[in-house]
């Protein structure tokens, strides 16, 4: 679900203005298992769960929030966790593209 999202055509350019997004299957990706072994705080939290680093490789934040992995944001607080998210790492995003980004995440919630 959380790919699907993603890659809505109102959500795709938005995220590809801050992000280069790599899906790592664990189970069908050449290496996945012993990539995700890299990330301690990844275990045993279900997926999807994800890591955001910077360009030369520093972590900048997990989908782990209070309350567990927020995977793919559903709840009003797993949205609110995600948007603090990409408040704290986003440099091009603006205010109005983060509104569209979590309208489009509740409508998405909707459709399930």
């Amino acid at each position: 679900m959380f790919e699907a999202w993603k890659a809505r055509p109102e959500v795709a350019p938005l995220l590809a203005k801050e992000f280069v997004l790599l899906h790592v299957d664990t189970s069908k990706t050449p290496g996945g298992r012993e990539l995700h072994q890299k990330y301690p705080k990844a275990q045993g939290k279900g997926v999807p769960w994800f890591v955001i680093h910077d360009g030369d490789g520093a972590e900048l934040a997990d989908s782990n929030g209070p309350g567990g992995n927020i995977g793919c944001p559903n709840t009003d607080e797993e949205i609110d966790v995600f948007m603090g998210i990409l408040k704290k790492v986003c440099t091009t995003l603006k205010d109005e593209d983060l509104a569209l980004l979590k309208k489009s995440l509740v409508a998405h919630r909707e459709k399930k």
